[in-house]
């Protein structure tokens, strides 16, 4: 039995975000660059496009916000929605450079999605040497988690180069999007929302203050619902800890990308090398990188502090949905060993999925999406204690994807970059780590020797993985994947 639909009602951490486009500084769009084989015919992307968004009803659906400014919004099919203004054609400049590219995307990185349509985007970008092509496809987070969009635009992609799309679904129904009748009802209803979700916070808060009250003697453990929220409004209110690095605590609206390329057996057996997993080693590299980039500017220190979205999702879930919570770890920067990097980040994680206040982000945003839109920036201009975010969303491992004819060679995610230094996200494609870096110039200020760093930190798990495969004394030779230019 295949998975509910996805729900009309947006989340109040959905509304959240959706409510930021307005503010550069908490801007949360995707944008992935696939690489193309070949410029694919614009007629039969024009089709796969126009069958995803039947598929797929959130690409024909608009964020619809409160009319007072305040509770939850809504997904409504989009009445006017127009495929040509969401896919566009343009030609690379000569001499078409995958680079090129790249500044394309920190383009559309910079720039607002329009609230007044579904918010998405396509760009087929033509004329990469070697007779290529990139596809970039933006959408903005409050559509769906990195799992759910990966799910979501598998509808997109053949198996086959020869291979069709299937029958074309029917047009999902317009939705009442009227002003005013929706500002009525949304009035009427604005009570009651209030009232339950003060109501489910005040029963959190009570229960957990009842069950210190019956259970004295586990005292240590007492107050689960008090520390949840404790942990939430620091998420969604305050800076970070005084742990934050000094280095990279300016912000500004830029956004720069670049990419470097890993083996995921690489990954995988690194971390098994210190009883962890591939996300340990991954976690443990960047770890690295962010260490020596502090010691190379001459601003050693031990620790930064990163976030991290762990999932939440469930087989009661609907496919297209956002179900995650951030995690934050004071992650290791001195002058660990790589085997005790991923020791200590592996108990780092342990600990983070076991927080009770996990989902703690969860149980406060209802109670922000009280608060005026006006005053949200104030808010977020205090959410900015975190150095770096980090992603990892599984990829595709079934063989060559095709997209209108052209193959697939590689998919670079670009994560949003809400209130830190830079989001590095991974996803694995059919052996392959593309690992893509959003960051903000203002912050990482040596774009050079940060990328150097990187490509130092995971060429660190790659050796340790060769020691793990060859046999003694044997040496690999084995080359590390390519990065591109900052």
């Amino acid at each position: 039995m295949g998975r509910p639909a996805p729900h009309r009602e947006l989340s109040a951490f959905e509304t959240l975000m959706v409510a930021g486009e307005d503010d550069p500084r908490t801007r949360s769009s995707f944008v992935v660059a696939f690489v193309l084989d070949n410029e694919p015919d614009f007629g039969a992307l024009n089709a796969s496009f126009e069958y995803l968004s039947r598929r797929v009803v959130r690409f024909r659906q608009r964020a619809v916000l409160p009319a007072l400014a305040v509770g939850t919004g809504r997904w409504a099919v989009d009445p006017d929605f127009d495929l040509g203004y969401h896919l566009r054609v343009a030609r690379l400049p000569a001499p078409g450079t995958f680079r090129s590219a790249l500044d394309a995307v920190e383009v559309l990185l910079m720039t607002p999605l329009d609230r007044g349509r579904p918010l998405w985007e396509a760009h087929l970008l033509t004329g990469l040497q070697g007779g290529g092509a990139v596809a970039l496809l933006k959408f903005h987070h409050a559509m769906f988690d990195g799992l759910g969009g990966l799910e979501a635009t598998a509808h997109l992609f053949q198996t086959e180069r020869t291979g069709q799309n299937p029958a074309l679904p029917p047009l999902p129904g317009p939705q009442d999007l009227d002003g005013a009748r929706v500002a009525l009802e949304e009035l009427r209803r604005l009570p009651f929302d209030l009232a339950g979700v003060l109501t489910r916070a005040s029963r959190d808060l009570a229960g957990g203050l009842w069950r210190a009250a019956q259970a004295p003697s586990r005292a240590p453990r007492w107050g689960p619902a008090l520390r949840a929220w404790n942990q939430a409004l620091s998420e969604l209110v305050t800076a970070g800890p005084s742990d934050a690095s000094p280095l990279l605590e300016r912000r500004s609206p830029a956004r720069r990308v670049l990419t470097l390329d890993v083996d995921v057996d690489d990954l995988k057996r690194a971390g098994k090398t210190a009883g962890g997993s591939l996300n340990d080693a991954y976690l443990a590299a960047v770890s690295s990188a962010v260490g020596a980039y502090h010691a190379r500017l001459g601003v050693p220190v031990e620790h930064f502090l990163l976030a991290i979205p762990i999932s939440l999702r469930t087989e009661a879930d609907p496919e297209i949905s956002n179900r995650w919570a951030p995690a934050r770890l004071l992650a290791p920067a001195g002058p660990e060993g790589p085997v005790e990097r991923i020791t200590h980040i592996h108990e780092l994680m342990a600990a983070a999925r076991q927080r009770a206040a996990l989902d703690a982000v969860g149980r406060v945003s209802p109670l922000v999406t009280f608060v005026p839109r006006w005053a949200l920036p104030l808010l977020a201009g205090r959410a900015t204690g975190i150095d770096l975010q980090v992603s990892n969303v599984p990829g595709w491992s079934g063989g060559d994807l095709y997209l209108a004819g052209a193959k697939v060679l590689s998919a670079h995610p670009f994560g949003p970059l809400p209130g830190s230094a830079a989001m590095i996200t991974l996803l694995s494609i059919n052996g392959t780590c593309h690992i893509g870096v959003n960051y903000d110039p203002a912050a990482i200020t040596d774009p050079t020797t940060f990328a150097n760093c990187l490509g130092e930190g995971f060429e660190e798990m790659r050796k340790l993985a060769a020691e793990r495969r060859a046999p003694a004394g044997a040496a690999s030779h084995r080359k590390t994947g390519r990065r591109s230019a900052p």
